[in-house]
């Protein structure tokens, strides 16, 4: 409802709830990460890798699609999550 779209195929439901489930995944690990120093500098180089590419195809989709008034918040945390960790791997060799 708040996209404002309708997911009616059963394949696309499918989808979406596999990409939901990457990133429950991902963020599981990013936790693990943030509590046992051993995970960190994986869970902080998946974090940049993560963020720099979702912020890459927001920025893709900007240019080619247009502003996006809903997801532009979204973006500049994507970029600041991705410069942060970027600082972190740099600074915690």
């Amino acid at each position: 409802m708040i996209l404002d779209f309708n997911v009616a195929s059963l394949e696309l439901k499918n989808m979406l709830r596999a990409v939901m489930g990457i990133y429950l995944g991902i963020g599981v690990f990013w936790l693990i990460g943030a509590y046992k120093s051993k995970f960190w500098y994986g869970a902080t180089l998946c974090n940049v890798l993560f963020m720099g590419g979702v912020s890459l195809g927001r920025i893709v989709s900007t240019v080619f699609d247009g502003v996006s008034v809903l997801l532009t918040p979204a973006l500049l945390l994507e970029l600041l999550f991705f410069g942060w960790g970027l600082y972190n791997l740099n600074k915690y060799e």
